[in-house]
């Protein structure tokens, strides 16, 4: 049910925990998605290596887990893509809260100068109503492209008016 290097939940326990939870929604309270991504990794890879690339991805890890507490889930969906869910909250404070402290730890970690930059971009998408696990995580997916559409190291909430848009990765 984990992800072996991070202790994370992993990607098909993840997404089978949500799918439950959206299932039980009654619309008196929120649960919410939160997308992770990190900003321009394979960067980190090529330049610094591999090992630092995992010294990243487990340092986020510890990061969500931290964050997470008992009222949530973590889990690592893939590479360097990560989530977080929460359920019954009454609005996306809390949520916001979380994403500015998780990014701010990993850009007090790896600030660059001797050691890598590390940055972060991150989709939230929030409902109440019983919609299948696949639109959340499109929302979240929407608002994370405008993250870094944004220019990355940031976080972008869902809206219904929200546009995809598209991102261009210039490597």
């Amino acid at each position: 049910e984990t992800d072996l290097m991070t202790g994370l939940l992993n990607k098909a326990t993840t997404e089978g925990k949500i799918k439950s939870n959206l299932r039980e929604l009654n619309g008196s309270s929120y649960s919410t998605l939160m997308l992770v991504d990190i900003d321009d990794f394979k960067n980190i890879n090529d330049t610094y290596g591999h090992l630092k690339g995992d010294d990243v991805i487990i340092d986020i890890a510890k990061e969500l887990l931290e964050q997470c507490g008992d009222y949530g889930i973590a889990g690592r969906l893939g590479g360097d893509e990560f989530c977080m869910y929460f359920s019954n909250i009454y609005d996306n404070q809390l949520v916001t809260e979380k994403a500015s402290k998780i990014a701010n730890k990993l850009r007090e970690l790896y600030p660059g100068g001797d050691t890598c930059k590390v940055t972060l971009s991150i989709g939230i998408a929030t409902t109440n109503d019983q919609i299948p696990y696949s639109v959340l995580l499109e929302n979240a997916d929407t608002a994370l492209y405008q993250a870094k559409l944004k220019g990355k190291d940031c976080y972008v909430c869902y809206e219904d008016n929200m546009d995809r848009g598209k991102y261009e990765n210039k490597r």
